[in-house]
This record gives C-alpha cells, sequence and structure tokens, in this order.
C-alpha cells in the first residue's frame, strides 16, 4: 500500500506519474487502460490522476517517471536487505547520498532520489545497482528509510559513478568521476574570502561539458554560494574552458537543477 503522506512535495506537483497493477511492472495511464511510455510525457498524468486513479481501485499503485532535463537521478539498489538487515551495499549507498530513500515494492530493495546530472540517461551494472536521469520510471511506496527529502548531491553521484560504474569513465585530460583532476577546485572558498588568483580549470570537451559544471554547481551549492553566485561563475567557466561552450539556456538548467533541491 502507498504511503502518499510520505512522497516527496517536490514530485507531486509534476506531471510525471503513472500507475501500475500489484501482479506487473508495465506502466500504466492513469486516465484510460492502456500502457504508459516512460519516454513519452503524453500517456503521463498528475500526481492528483495517478493517485485518484489507485484510490477508485483501477490499479495499485503509482510510478514516477525521470524526464531528460528534469535535474533528478535514481537508485534502484536490488539486494538491499539481507533476513531484512541491511547489506553493506544498501548501507553504503544510503549513507553517500543522505537524500530521499524508500523500500522498494518487493521490500527487499531501495531506491534513492536526489537532484544532480549523468552523462548518459541510465546504466545497470548488473551488479545490483541501476542509476537513472531519464527514460525509466520507478514503482514509489513512500515507505522512507533514514531520508525524507531529496536533496541536491553531485559529488555522492560522481563518487558512485566511479565505485560501480567503472567502466563508463571516460578518456581524454577529464574525468568526471574523479580518478583525474576534478574540474572544481575543493579549496575554493566562498565569494568574500580574498584569494590571490582564481582557480585555474583544465578545459572541458564535448561530452564533459553538462556533467563538469553540474559538478562544479553542486560543490559550491554545498559550500553555500547563491544560486545568482554560481551562475555567475558557471558562466564564466563554460566561456573560458567548454570547447565549445554550453548555449547559456543549458547552463542555466544545470544551475536550477543543482539548486532546486537542500543543500545536503
Amino acid at each position: 500500500m502507498t504511503k502518499w503522506e510520505n512522497l516527496p512535495a517536490p514530485l507531486k506537483v509534476l506531471r510525471q506519474w503513472v500507475c501500475v497493477r500489484s501482479d506487473s511492472k508495465i506502466p500504466m495511464q492513469a486516465l484510460r487502460p492502456e500502457p504508459a511510455s516512460a519516454s513519452d510525457p503524453d500517456t503521463w498524468s498528475s500526481y492528483e490522476e495517478a493517485r485518484q486513479a489507485v484510490e477508485a481501485g483501477h490499479y495499485d499503485g503509482v510510478g514516477f517517471v525521470f524526464r531528460e532535463g528534469g535535474g533528478l537521478v535514481g537508485l534502484d539498489i536490488d539486494a538491499a536487505f539481507e533476513d531484512r538487515l541491511l547489506t553493506p551495499l544498501g548501507a553504503e549507498l544510503i549513507l553517500a547520498c543522505k537524500s530521499y530513500t524508500e523500500r522498494s515494492r518487493s521490500g527487499r530493495g531501495l531506491h534513492i532520489l536526489l537532484s544532480g546530472e549523468l552523462p548518459f540517461h541510465g546504466r545497470n551494472n548488473r551488479n545490483g545497482v541501476e542509476i537513472y536521469r531519464s527514460r525509466r520510471y520507478f514503482i514509489l511506496t513512500g515507505d522512507v528509510m533514514f531520508y525524507r527529502k531529496i536533496s541536491g548531491n553531485q559529488p555522492a553521484i560522481e563518487r558512485i559513478l566511479e565505485r560501480h560504474f567503472p567502466e563508463l569513465e571516460p578518456s581524454g585530460s577529464l574525468s568526471a568521476y574523479g580518478r583525474q583532476p576534478r574540474i572544481y577546485d575543493p579549496q575554493y572558498p566562498p565569494p568574500g574570502q580574498r584569494i590571490p588568483l582564481r582557480p585555474r580549470y583544465p578545459p572541458i570537451p564535448a561530452g564533459g561539458r553538462n556533467l563538469s559544471l553540474a559538478s562544479l554547481a553542486g560543490s559550491l551549492h554545498a559550500a553555500g554560494w547563491s544560486r545568482q553566485q554560481i551562475f555567475a561563475e558557471l558562466l564564466r567557466v563554460n566561456a573560458a574552458c567548454c570547447l565549445p561552450p554550453l548555449p547559456r539556456r543549458e547552463v542555466e538548467s544545470v544551475v536550477r537543477s543543482i539548486t532546486r533541491y537542500p543543500r545536503k
């Protein structure tokens, strides 16, 4: 049974909901008895429409669809419990993310939702960890554990990619996953503190621009920078280092995605 009151409030205002039956994982449209698609927004509904369809007895649960540009990342951990106790893998990912965490419908897995960016739509490492930013939906239960709010934590996403998806590390001078120098300087102080020189960032080739700017934004957001300050710094780095620079609207999207949720 879905614990409606525990589902994250920021998700409830988005029209990215589908329904499910207890004996199937096929997403269904809330307003008609037809399958939904995780890549077709025309088949999604509002939260209220999906909830009403469940409460009317047409379906047994709801699912939230991750969409491109939404700034949300979802982790699906299959083997999170053993003999009703958290596995080391489950505990590791919960502590790394410090964001909304719930038991899956089966009771054996976990879903973790956090704000951030990925350099791909989604991956399954075939070892119990899946991670997605779009073209996927999670059946949400509201059976919350430890963390009830969605938080921004781009550094945690990078650590998870490095540890659990090492084959995805790109070639070149910049690694988004931390094995080579990151785009941001972790010693970079907040505005107002004097520094002799601005940090020197390496060139950012195409293919790593969005994730690198998101990584920098996540670091500055965690350090207490305002949205306006983060945007100004990302514009500077984008113009000076991105090859070629991203459009201004994409930089704005990165900043919105990273700063829309509370700092960890």
